[in-house]
């Protein structure tokens, strides 16, 4: 919220151009943050949805965003979201540290923030939105999206299962 608000107030106009849609459970906690920060206005809370009705709302999306904080062994930790990201063929924007999540983010052609940086995420958030008005959003790869296909990643993982079931 602090890096959206400090692109808001290098670019005051975005305000009327932005809309932070957060689908799933959402603390008070954060409500309260976003409000405090001047930003409620713009945040649209969808709620929980299943899991079809979550792929329609990225759908949707214009950018798909996904956070991860520095926490003992981030590196390691990949998002899980982003992979029913890719799919869909929007840009993804992750505020994440170094590893998995983030240079994830970066083969599927997204943009990448330090969680660590108000600066960082404002400066990606100008970017997206300047991006966003030329027309010109980066969108994952065909070949990234097929190399994370879940029907194809499945079919590898049954693999690997028969072949350990036929060393036995």
């Amino acid at each position: 919220f602090k890096g959206l608000k400090y692109a808001i107030e290098k670019k005051p106009e975005l305000k009327e151009k932005i809309e932070a849609r957060f689908v799933g459970i959402f603390q008070k906690d954060f409500i309260k943050q976003a409000e405090s920060l001047g930003l409620r206005d713009i945040m649209e809370l969808r709620g929980q949805k299943t899991h079809k009705e979550t792929v329609e709302e990225n759908l949707k999306a214009d950018v798909l965003w996904t956070s991860l904080g520095n926490v003992p062994n981030n590196y390691a930790i990949s998002c899980g979201k982003i992979y029913e990201y890719v799919p869909c063929g929007k840009t993804l924007f992750g505020i994440v540290p170094e590893g998995a999540s983030r240079n994830f983010i970066l083969e599927a052609g997204g943009l990448v923030a330090s969680p660590d940086s108000v600066q960082e995420i404002g400066g990606k958030i100008l970017e997206i939105a300047d991006l966003w008005q030329q027309g010109k959003l980066p969108k994952p790869a065909p070949e990234v999206v097929e190399k994370y296909n879940r029907e194809m990643l499945t079919g590898l993982l049954a693999k690997e299962f028969e072949e350990q079931v036929a060393l036995d």
